[in-house]
């Protein structure tokens, strides 16, 4: 008589690999698509914020216009960020003494 061993074939394991990749074939593409779909719907919330805050800064504005380039005050949100340092090569006093344009921030 012929003993059966416990296990699978390799035919069996053969067909199982076969039905997986045909499986991700078919997600993968579907998967790719709901990404883009997320990131044009993400673009687009942060397209319509930014343009909903230029409405509010020219209803802001006395003229009603939307600011200029240089009207914009481009250091003041980064002042608050930055913290200066006290190093003694790096005070106001040693700042002004200095030919060179270096930042002590």
């Amino acid at each position: 008589t012929m003993r059966r061993t416990k296990g699978f074939t390799l035919i069996e394991l053969l067909v199982v690999m076969a039905i997986i990749s045909l499986l991700l074939g078919i997600l993968l593409p579907a998967l790719n698509n709901a990404r883009a779909k997320a990131r044009e719907t993400k673009d687009g919330t942060q397209i319509k914020q930014i343009h909903q805050s230029w409405v509010t800064k020219s209803l802001d504005n006395q003229q009603g216009r939307f600011p200029l380039p240089g009207e914009i005050n481009r250091w003041a949100g980064a002042a608050r960020t930055r913290r200066r340092t006290t190093t003694p090569a790096c005070t106001p006093c040693a700042w002004r003494r200095t030919s060179s344009r270096r930042r002590c921030w």
